[in-house]
């Protein structure tokens, strides 16, 4: 409609062949040979307000791989409230705010896929691996040398482990020594678009995560470094 109303929609879909050594067989050299779509997602990208924006996506994880839920999933879908550089707030469905790599676009990882034992976060909602419902405060400040992200999450909802419904509370904290990135997503491999040095801690806590557990705590350290290096990049 104008620079201000607008809409975006968008597919994504990112194909994979795996082969995996089968050491529960009666042969243990014999491999697995498997082609599926890791991702299949349709997205929705829109702006309804100078400072009010949305973000949408469906996902079918894992799509034609064997034993693999091939029905559709709600995966990320916020609406974020742009107030100032410093201050931002998203509500909707969201990926906690624990580490970078947490924080990272599936189609910027450095890897194949994200490092699975680096994010310990548990997924309260089915299939959308590691989202959580609530909402989240994010900023820069100091000109971008301080990055800061925290939110209240639905966190656990089985009754019987959480009858009060406490709510989930997560966040981190980020140095920035060179370029910071204030969208909702970090870039992992940005081939060299920016320059980062960067460093940070995370804190997530979930009330009754588990039977025999009170709190479900646990604590990220990162960094990542991305310069250029004569003709090509570290």
């Amino acid at each position: 409609v104008d620079e201000d109303t607008w809409l975006q929609l968008g597919f994504l879909a990112q194909v994979q062949y795996e082969t995996i050594e089968n050491a529960a067989g009666t042969n243990n050299n014999k491999w697995n040979n498997e082609f599926f779509t890791r991702r299949a997602r349709i997205l929705a990208l829109g702006s309804v307000h100078e400072k009010v924006k949305f973000f949408f996506d469906t996902d079918v994880p894992n799509a034609g791989k064997t034993g693999a839920d091939n029905s559709l999933v709600w995966n990320d879908g916020l609406i974020d409230f742009q107030f100032m550089p410093e201050l931002n707030v998203s509500i909707g469905r969201l990926l906690p705010p624990f580490s970078l790599e947490s924080q990272a676009s599936a189609t910027t990882l450095l890897g194949l896929d994200y490092n699975l034992n680096s994010i310990k976060l548990p997924t309260p909602n089915d299939r959308s691996f590691w989202r959580d419902d609530g909402i989240e405060a994010r900023g820069i400040l100091a000109d971008g040398l301080v990055d800061y992200r925290v939110g209240v999450f639905k966190g656990q909802r089985e009754s019987d482990l959480n009858p009060d419904d406490e709510l989930r509370t997560t966040g981190m904290i980020m140095i920035n020594l060179a370029d910071a990135q204030p969208g909702w997503y970090y870039n992992m491999n940005s081939l060299g678009s920016i320059d980062m040095i960067s460093f940070g801690a995370g804190y997530d806590r979930i009330p009754n995560s588990g039977a025999g557990f009170s709190d479900g705590k646990a604590w990220s350290l990162f960094a990542q470094v991305d310069q250029g290096l004569s003709t090509g990049r570290l």
